[in-house]
């Protein structure tokens, strides 16, 4: 049930509210990642924040009819342990969580998934921690 309720509040926020979307990388595929800064929330040593995958161009999936060009994580992060796992995911056809979504998974894999440092993982699980415990951004 707070699975399904997150995830609405993943997909019905942006029209309600304008994300603060941060850019923490751009990977060598040249996919930009984004964590929504207004959205890091903490539980001891656990943070929840949405996080944005933005395309260059439209990509597809086996099975899918409609291509995507962003998709939107919801991530709860254990900081202690430097782990993450996905709670939510939602592709959409548009740039930066816009247009049509094409997948709304409210039951994205539960399993916890350690970050490897220098992994693009590594930047989001950064920029969270570091947000609630400081006060302020890990990154520039």
């Amino acid at each position: 049930m707070k699975n399904t309720l997150w995830f609405c509040l993943l997909v019905t926020l942006p029209c309600c509210a304008q994300a603060d979307w941060v850019q923490v990388s751009t990977t060598q595929q040249e996919y930009s990642v984004y964590v929504d800064a207004a959205s890091v929330t903490a539980n001891g040593d656990f943070r929840k924040v949405s996080v944005l995958f933005d395309m260059p161009k439209p990509e597809s999936l086996p099975g899918l009819k409609h291509s995507f060009s962003s998709y939107k994580v919801l991530a709860e992060i254990n900081c202690k342990e430097i782990e993450f796992r996905k709670l939510a995911t939602a592709f959409f056809t548009g740039h930066m969580a816009q247009g049509e979504i094409v997948i709304d998974d409210k039951e994205a894999e539960s399993t916890w998934k350690s970050v490897p440092p220098g992994s693009v993982g590594s930047r989001f699980v950064t920029y969270a921690c570091a947000e609630r415990e400081l006060g302020l951004s890990a990154l520039p």
